[in-house]
């Protein structure tokens, strides 16, 4: 008997063990072991109490009857993750590297102990990385077609086996969607001698949904309802996988989605969601009390199942009467206007928490900085339903809505100081902080000194400092101390940086743009400048950065998780502008040739008044470094525009160029060297103008150079930040041709986020441009088309352009600013699709600097404003603008308005 009990004992131990260290981890090494030992009956039987230790190495022990085969899982580091058991043919010993259970498994205090095992031989540890992987296996799933699943698998048979490789596999196949879990196993293999490893991919895939019931639903429909659970998707969601393979790219993410719907994989989080906004939509609409049931059907066989939603609806509530309770420094009737909730109307839980949010707004913005307010509802008493002016239907539940409030202490700042800080010095935090003693302490105030100290200890490495806000309250004089506590904790490096969710884009295009490398301290400046760089490549629709913790607490992982957009697109469209009258666009372009970011634009205008072929072509990076090349070659026919005839001549310029831009500092500083080469004919000129306007054919030859410092966040829609611009361009002399001049010119523009409504921003946009060309030799003037024209839709809008401000013939200087201020009305990710704006613009343009004349009139050589308002459209090939401008100095007889339909960006 004393036998029987001890052998149950030896294997309740060993099962314990097994089970505790299966909870640890998922799998990621195999380790198997045949144990089992009649000396663990002696050590038992004398009352040892050591914990169950299997030392490193190979062991022959035998229990009784049968043995034992130990089947462990370890990672990389050789921390254990996983432990099971199972029968072994007896007599068979493997000699295969156990793990240390010592360290991981503590004895329960009611568990049966078991003294050490000894080691009979001792053997180094298995190095996984260096072992050819002979096979790789896929189990678990059912619904997913295994093409789809093993191509988001790239640990391929024949390579070396790579952890960070198989990480990254269990990441997509995670962001597929359908699987509730994903684990690795790798195990050796015996081949001829030779030891392989095997690598085993375990999913637990979600059921698949049959078909969704709703029952007893009335007062919200069962079509609302099926609504919520599975939200209508646009038809580009439908046609993107959440994750896609080069090698099948033709799955939609239809095939994958999770959520509460007919052929999606059914998903409990989902279902909770799901159920949350079901009773939002009833509270809505002001139906309480609606309880609903959620039955599941599942086949395990098939992995399917039905959901049935039994719905018993409540009933609605209306407000009988409201109180105000606490509300001792605002007068009730501001109140109640502020909350917008009257007796007599359906109870509305979003009315009800915009209220809240106004409220605590206008308490915290006072300096009522611990105000807080809660709204309850109770059952309204017979006089409050009695005195309603209307009366109770009987599926109506009248209630009594009450406003509690505790307003606490108006926070007068007195002054305020910094503990622990020692990287950042006390001066520089004031400078961040930018809070005023002796003022009314905002709330807004407070949570933008927190914001600036934190990010500015992140830009340093300090990605886990934290800052703490004490107050310290003050009788004499009223009001309050502050205490920033800051904890600085250690710097943070970067291990790795992964990227996820590319479909044609090579990763080094990416990485590239990432300011931060693997092993660098992290740095919060470096890694907002790298999104809106990659941002800056016009192809990617959406990035999300985050980081993941590693096994040294010093060093983080970098995600950028990445949505491509349409990188290529052919695009036609037609306008009206009041210099070119009716014209036609049509342009292919591809912003990712080859998923190498490089650009190809092949464009196309055509109209009354003018005819222009285009061809581009530019890569970002050139041998590696970062300097932008580009070519170009173009065509264009043009009547254009002087004094009042809108076709007093034409010109036909055909030619090409080169450029080559270096970045630096973070690609805000641009240097930019071109060339171009192009053939100028002006023919057809009117006879009242070829005295101004000789006809003639002449070759230019010209040298750009530019100087820019872009601190824009969006190149493409920028919302903040600054360019200024310097550029100079040299034509003729010893480069020859027939034209001869110098052109510098200066532009600077600013961008300001003012408002910001969720993802709407209003941005207010200012620009200051100028510039003067002059000729080399006083026999060679500046032609008429070389000179400067203010007026028209790219300087001063609600003029024509020429004829209206500044010289007839053109002027030699010039000077325009433009002020915009834009309202989206249409968002996509983070780009702005529509904008209406309102603008303002002033300029004009003279002889020569002698004559510049900085007073507002009607006179040409007058500076000249004009106002007005206009769309600006997003396409995927150009920005697209439309702008009516009203002139505010024309000269009787000018017809005060134009249109204009523009392409590309203004400021």
């Amino acid at each position: 008997m004393r036998g029987i009990l001890l052998k149950a004992m030896q294997r309740r131990a060993l099962v314990l063990a097994a089970a505790v260290i299966f909870l640890r981890a998922p799998a990621e090494a195999e380790y198997s072991v045949t144990a089992s030992s009649p000396p663990m009956a002696e050590s038992a039987a004398s009352g040892s109490s050591e914990p169950l230790s299997v030392a490193t190495g190979s062991v022959a022990l035998t229990l009784p009857d049968s043995s034992v085969v130990v089947t462990s899982s370890q990672d990389a580091s050789g921390a254990a993750v996983g432990f099971s058991s199972a029968p072994t043919m007896p007599g068979v010993e493997l000699s295969t590297p156990l793990i240390n259970l010592s360290t991981l498994v503590e004895p329960a205090p009611d568990a049966v102990t078991v003294s050490t095992m000894e080691t009979v031989a001792q053997e180094p540890a298995i190095n996984y990385e260096t072992l050819i992987i002979q096979e790789v296996r896929l189990e678990g799933f059912r619904n997913v077609r295994e093409t789809l699943v093993r191509s988001q698998v790239k640990t391929r048979k024949g390579d070396l086996f790579d952890s960070i490789q198989a990480k990254s596999d269990l990441r997509r196949l995670m962001l597929l969607g359908p699987f509730s879990s994903a684990d690795v196993a790798v195990s050796t293999i015996n081949i001829s001698g030779a030891v392989y490893c095997s690598v085993k991919f375990i999913l637990v895939e979600k059921p698949k949904i049959k078909k969704v019931h709703i029952k007893g639903a009335k007062l919200v429909s069962k079509s609302t309802i099926k609504d919520i659970l599975a939200p209508a998707r646009s038809p580009e969601e439908t046609a993107a996988a959440p994750t896609t393979s080069p090698d099948y790219p033709t799955h939609k993410a239809d095939e994958l989605r999770v959520e509460m719907d007919e052929g999606a994989y059914f998903d409990e989080t989902k279902l909770e969601e799901g159920l949350v906004k079901i009773r939002e939509k009833y509270e809505e609409k002001a139906i309480f009390d609606t309880v609903i049931e959620v039955d599941r059907s599942l086949d395990e066989k098939l992995n399917k199942i039905e959901v049935t939603f039994k719905v018993k609806e409540g009933k609605k509530a209306r407000i009988a009467a409201l109180h105000l309770d606490g509300f001792e420094s605002y007068p009730s009737k501001k109140i109640r206007r502020m909350l917008k909730i009257k007796p007599r109307k359906p109870y509305n839980s979003k009315k009800i928490e915009e209220g809240l949010e106004k409220l605590n707004k206008l308490y915290h913005e006072d300096g009522w900085l611990d105000f807080t307010v809660d709204a309850t509802t109770q059952a309204a008493t017979f006089e409050e339903v009695l005195h309603s002016t209307r009366p109770f239907k009987s599926n109506e539940i009248p209630i009594t809505l009450v406003y509690k409030a505790s307003e606490g202490k108006r926070h007068f700042l007195l002054s305020h100081r910094f503990e622990g800080n020692e990287l950042i010095d006390t001066a520089e935090l004031r400078r961040l902080a930018s809070l005023e003693d002796g003022r009314v302490l905002k709330e807004s105030a407070l949570r933008f000194a927190e914001y600036s100290i934190i990010d500015s200890y992140r830009e340093k490495g300090r990605l886990f400092a934290n800052v703490v806000v004490e107050k310290v309250w003050h009788e004499e004089p009223a009001g309050v101390e502050l205490v920033f506590k800051i904890v600085e904790n250690r710097p943070v490096y970067i291990s790795n940086i992964y990227i996820e969710g590319l479909q044609k884009t090579k990763d080094y295009v990416i990485k590239r743009e990432i300011l931060l490398k693997e092993g660098d301290l992290f740095n919060s400046k470096k890694l907002a400048r790298s999104t809106d760089k990659i941002f800056n490549l016009g192809f990617i629709e959406d990035i999300r950065p985050d980081y993941d913790m590693t096994p040294n607490p010093d060093y983080v992982d970098l995600i950028f998780d990445i949505k491509e957009g349409r990188p290529g697109m052919l695009t036609a469209g037609a306008g009206f502008s009041s210099v070119d009258g009716v014209v036609g666009t049509i342009s292919l372009q591809h912003l990712n040739l080859l998923g190498r970011a490089q650009r190809l634009n092949l464009s196309s205008e055509f109209g009354q008044r003018r005819q222009t072929y285009d061809a581009t072509w530019t890569t970002p990076w050139t041998f590696d470094r970062r300097i932008s090349t580009s070519f170009s070659i173009f065509d264009t026919n043009r009547s254009l525009q002087y004094a009042s005839d809108t076709t007093a001549f034409k010109k036909h310029s055909k030619g090409g160029g080169i450029s080559v831009s270096p970045r630096y500092d973070d690609d805000h500083w641009i240097f930019g060297y071109g060339y171009t080469l192009q053939r100028d004919e002006i023919y057809d000129v009117l006879e009242a103008y070829q005295a101004d306007i000789p006809e003639s054919l002449t070759t230019r030859s010209a040298f750009n150079t530019k100087v820019s410092y872009d601190t824009r966040d969006f190149s493409w829609d920028p919302k903040k930040g600054s360019e200024t611009s310097l550029s100079l361009e040299l034509a003729g002399g010893p480069l020859g041709g027939g034209v001869h001049f110098f052109k510098p010119s200066l532009n600077h523009s600013m961008h300001f986020s003012t408002v910001k409504i969720g993802q709407y921003v209003f941005v207010l946009s200012a620009a200051l441009r100028g510039g003067l060309v002059k000729e080399y030799y006083s026999d060679k003037p500046v032609s008429v088309s070389d000179k400067f024209y203010v007026g028209g839709g790219e300087t001063v809008r609600g003029y024509t352009y020429t004829g209206q401000i500044g010289p007839i013939d053109g002027g030699k200087v010039f000077g325009v600013a433009n002020v915009e201020y834009k309202f989206p009305l249409l968002m996509e990710g983070r780009y702005t699709i529509i904008q209406f704006a309102v603008f303002a613009d002033a300029g004009g343009s003279w002889r020569g600097t002698k004559e510049v004349n900085m007073n507002f009139g009607r006179e040409s050589n007058n500076l000249k404003a004009g106002v007005g308002f206009g769309l600006r459209f997003r396409t995927p090939a150009f920005p697209v603008r439309l702008d009516w401008g009203w002139g505010l100095h024309h000269q009787p007889g000018e017809s005060i308005n134009q249109f204009y339909f523009t392409i590309g960006n203004f400021i």
